[in-house]
């Protein structure tokens, strides 16, 4: 995806999270799930939600407008409008939290109009959106080859990526692969959130 797609980065929601809660809070995820911590403290403060038969179904994918509105559960922006995407109808249930993160300069859409709000977002996508909502720097990582081999220094998203592996608390963003076109997933979203969230500056 080019880089055109994202806007400037926005400083913000500088919060800590709450150690996540000892009981398990979803059948599908065990305490010793990688991400269990950051599901539960998330889910604590309604930030991500689960579904009624008490699943987290963390290895499904999160799409464009489920993280929009994920990342507006954090920051709180009210949008002055909700035409910001031809299709996005001012009745669809994240219309504000797209509008309010587009005008909050942490997103654009694309060049023909449109956020794409039911598309899949990649964990290169994340990881830029992410970096930019919480306002977060690469702490001087220039060579790839001693993070992930398979995020070179010239990619668009490699400052980002970056950030990811240096604030990551739960060994999600471990391993020697990133696997930016991989779509993000509930567990993985979770834990850039998560992680985020306790390191802003």
């Amino acid at each position: 995806m080019s880089s055109t797609y994202w806007g400037p980065k926005f400083a913000g929601a500088k919060r800590v999270v709450a150690a996540a809660a000892a009981s398990q809070q979803y059948t599908d995820l065990d305490a010793n799930h990688p991400a269990y911590a950051a599901v539960n403290a998330l889910s604590s403060q309604n930030i991500i939600k689960g579904f009624e038969n008490s699943t987290f179904l963390p290895e499904n994918p999160v799409t464009r407008g489920q993280a929009a509105a994920i990342i507006n559960r954090v920051l709180k922006k009210d949008a002055s409008s909700l035409n910001a995407f031809k299709d996005v109808s001012p009745n669809y249930q994240f219309a504000n939290d797209i509008a309010a993160i587009r005008e909050s300069g942490i997103i654009t859409g694309f060049a023909d109009g449109t956020f794409r709000p039911n598309s899949n977002m990649t964990r290169a996508e994340m990881a830029v959106i992410i970096q930019r909502a919480f306002n977060l720097k690469n702490k001087g990582v220039t060579a790839a080859s001693t993070v992930y081999t398979d995020v070179s220094p010239g990619y668009w998203a490699f400052n980002a990526i970056m950030v990811m592996h240096q604030i990551d608390t739960t060994s999600i963003f471990g391993g020697s692969q990133y696997r930016s076109s991989s779509n993000a997933t509930r567990a993985v979203f979770s834990a850039a959130i998560y992680n985020s969230m306790n390191n802003s500056r």
